[in-house]
């Protein structure tokens, strides 16, 4: 008597080789902890399924001696496993990515909504960044959504199923789908995919002969397929596996990672070019990080409205005492993709831009909504501010209640930030003596700049331990300045945020602006970040703390400070009362953003995942539509002659098959007729007619038809359905083999 394979080892065979396909992903993802956090929700939702079938393997035994349990409990108790997995997997993605909206580990509607909104962030964070791209909340979202899914699915079509051999096909397509996004594939982890794979088939049935070497060949070809794929699949534009020389300039989500990255390609690529009415140079800024965590800086969204709308948000907390002018800059995006608009700050207005797009009012900034920037032409009119080093001078340290908690030191930052920040700015007595003494330290001081060193000494990125080892190595470029700068003037009680964008730029010599403007053109070269520091009665103010970089504003220059009239000493930092400007058009708040207590965008339409659901459900089903249809079609031209009764009597013995009666084409009609009727176990007076109409089409010239073939012939598979288990009616509706072949073989 043989021995019944172990469920466990079968379910032990599917997390590696889930796992092992995952792995294969490195090469898109950066870094592995992402990797670790889906292997944790595999082997919950696995270890689920699998326990519940143990389970369910310990009462059957105990039961052994009593009646088996009828079909449709069998069916049950073999998609039970499936179902408790299911129900684990819905539980644990929220607890992994949002789990600040569950309760008592438990999803709400506020799970849905935030899960909506994070899995099209991941979807453009992905689409925007250079290969490897880092997992963001958003990537990661879709990461363990999709590992969990996996791992239901595959367990259902491998176990309770008793399909290991499709489940190969999952498994590898995950496996080599790294390989058609970067021209780069390791061998080791296909090949653990397989031989986890092959584990996994001889769990749920021993490999014995001909199996044996099918399987064998299936492995050898999914491998040499693997392998041949990274040699011929087309790359996507901008995606190579360094991250180096691709076509184009992606800024995703967050526009601040990857800019180190994309600095330091060796291939030069065309950003944009633009021109201004008053034939000044001027800084591009994409966008405003106001959030800041033990990552870094991130975006956090604001209230917000559609461009078309006609709705301009003002300029936070400016004040009509500033000298300004409004200025038209004429812009052209050529190699720059993502969803940030590039544009001078504060804008106030926005012509020809032809993609959806939504104001970002906190920050001011423009956001397309799903297309890329790429190939815009548009203008925009700008407010060119003038304030000056005493109006600077006169905000003191007042800090309007809104902005006080960007104007906060962190206790869990190195203390080199804060004490670097106290030392530089003991004598000044005002914010807008403190920010210049930061700006003059870090441009001015015995600080460097490099675009290899952070790499190369390992403290690349923009976080709190980064700025505190690069205030000690002295050596980094716009991220590190920006980000230093930024975090020395909230430990000194400024408010201060990084803005992430382009230089002016190069003068162009070829324009397509009219003519006598000046044309620059701004290159990968000029991407860039800078701090901006809040003033009460000014607003948000740009600094350049970047050595060799950039251009320093005139009020922002060291000398500034000469005319300046004294500071009141008895200046308290306190709220301000001065009133901000006010919106030009109301605006509600937008609704908070689950799980994060940030406000989120306000667009209303359906998540694409959720479009896709119909889609995915539709691909399943066209086996068994195609077969229906078939039928239903071959037994209409029976019942009306158009077709011999030998058309029913094969629509008979495909439906045999489906349901696993071991029929075979190749074999004679009655020695098929002997294994139905077996099948069967009852006298079918239907399958004697039809066995009889067929041998008399074959060996009678003068017949003249059967006209009740197609009714026996449906007799017969309402027959043979009842006979075998519900288990096996389902698949043989859902998936039959007959038509699931006939695809196979077309596709071959």
């Amino acid at each position: 008597m043989s021995r019944r394979p172990s469920p466990w080892a079968a379910t032990g065979a599917l997390f590696v080789a889930l796992m092992a396909a995952m792995g294969a992903l490195h090469v898109a993802l950066e870094g592995s902890s992402w990797w670790f956090v889906c292997a944790g929700a595999a082997a919950a939702v696995l270890a689920a399924s699998g326990g519940t079938r143990a389970a369910l393997g310990a009462v059957s035994a105990s039961r052994a001696s009593v009646a088996r349990p009828g079909r449709a409990n069998r069916a049950i108790i073999a998609l039970l496993p499936t179902l408790v997995g299911s129900v684990v997997a819905m539980i644990l993605v929220p607890l992994f990515v949002v789990p600040s909206t569950t309760v008592l580990g438990l999803p709400t509607t506020r799970t849905g909504q935030a899960l909506e909104l994070l899995y099209p962030l991941g979807a453009e964070s992905l689409s925007a960044q250079i290969p490897p791209a880092e997992v963001d909340e958003g990537v990661l979202a879709i990461l363990v959504t999709g590992i969990a899914v996996m791992a239901v699915l595959l367990d259902a079509l491998a176990i309770s199923l008793r399909r290991p051999a499709l489940a190969g096909i999952g498994l590898m397509v995950l496996a080599i789908a790294p390989s058609v996004v970067v021209r780069s594939a390791e061998f080791g982890w296909l090949l653990l995919t397989g031989l986890a794979w092959l584990w996994l088939l001889a769990a749920r049935r021993p490999l014995r002969g001909r199996r044996a070497w099918d399987a064998v060949a299936v492995g050898a070809s999914a491998a040499v397929f693997a392998l041949l794929v990274p040699l011929f699949a087309p790359v996507p534009s901008g995606s190579t596996a360094t991250g180096s020389g691709g076509g184009e300039i992606r800024m995703g989500v967050n526009p601040i990672v990857g800019l180190g990255q994309d600095l330091r390609r060796p291939v030069v690529r065309e950003a944009l070019e633009y021109s201004t009415t008053s034939g000044t140079p001027r800084y591009l800024r994409l966008m405003a990080l106001e959030g800041f965590d033990d990552s870094g800086w991130f975006h956090v969204p604001s209230p917000a409205e559609p461009l078309e709308s006609g709705a301009v948000p003002p300029p936070p907390g400016l004040s009509d005492d500033v000298t300004r002018f409004v200025e038209t800059t004429s812009i052209t995006i050529r190699e720059l993709g993502g969803l940030w608009v590039p544009m001078p700050y504060p804008a106030v207005g926005v012509e020809g831009f032809k993609a959806a797009a939504t104001w970002d009012f906190d920050t001011v900034a423009l956001r397309a909504d799903r297309r890329s920037v790429r190939g815009e032409k548009f203008s925009v009119s700008s407010l060119s501010l003038d304030p000056t080093p005493q109006q600077l001078q006169d905000a003191g340290v007042a800090v309007p209640e809104p902005y006080q908690d960007l104007a906060q030191l962190d206790p869990s930052w190195p203390a080199v930030i804060s004490e670097t920040a106290a030392s530089v700015t003991v004598d000044a007595t005002t914010s807008y003596e403190r920010a210049l003494a930061i700006q003059d330290f870090l441009r001015n001081g015995d600080f460097l700049y490099s675009e290899k060193a952070p790499v190369r000494e390992g403290y690349d990125g923009s976080s709190a331990d980064v700025v505190g080892v690069f205030l000690a190595e002295g050596s980094g470029y716009c991220v590190h300045f920006a980000s230093a700068m930024a975090l020395m003037a909230r430990s000194v009680g400024i408010p201060a945020r990084v803005a992430v964008g382009f230089l002016p730029g190069e003068k162009s010599d070829e324009t397509g602006f009219d003519e006598g403007e000046t044309a620059w053109l701004v290159t990968s070269k000029e991407l860039h970040a800078w701090p901006e520091l809040y003033f009460d009665g000014i607003g948000w103010v740009p600094f350049e703390p970047t050595t060799g970089r950039g251009e320093v504003p005139d009020y922002a220059e060291p000398e500034a400070l000469d005319d300046v009239a004294p500071a009141d000493p008895s200046a308290a930092p306190v709220p301000s009362t001065r009133p901000s400007a006010a919106p030009t058009t109301p605006l509600a708040p937008a609704e908070a953003l689950p799980g994060t207590g940030q406000a989120g965008p306000t667009n209303s339409s359906l998540s694409p995942w959720l479009l896709a659901i119909p889609v995915v459900v539709f691909l399943a089903l066209v086996p068994a539509l195609a077969r229906l249809l078939v039928r239903a079609v071959q037994l209409s031209a029976v019942r009306r002659r158009r077709a011999e009764s030998v058309v029913a009597w094969n629509e008979v013995v495909r439906s045999a098959r489906d349901l696993g009666v071991p029929v075979e084409p190749a074999t004679t009609p009655r020695q098929n007729a002997a294994i139905l009727a077996r099948q069967l176990g009852q006298q079918q007076p239907a399958l004697d007619r039809l066995l009889d109409a067929v041998e008399r089409e074959q060996f009678s010239r003068d017949d003249t038809g059967y006209p009740r073939a197609a009714s026996d012939a449906r007799s017969v598979i309402r027959g043979l359905r009842r006979s075998v288990p519900l288990r096996r009616r389902a698949i043989a509706t859902l998936w039959p083999r007959s038509a699931i072949e006939r695809i196979i073989r077309t596709i071959s």
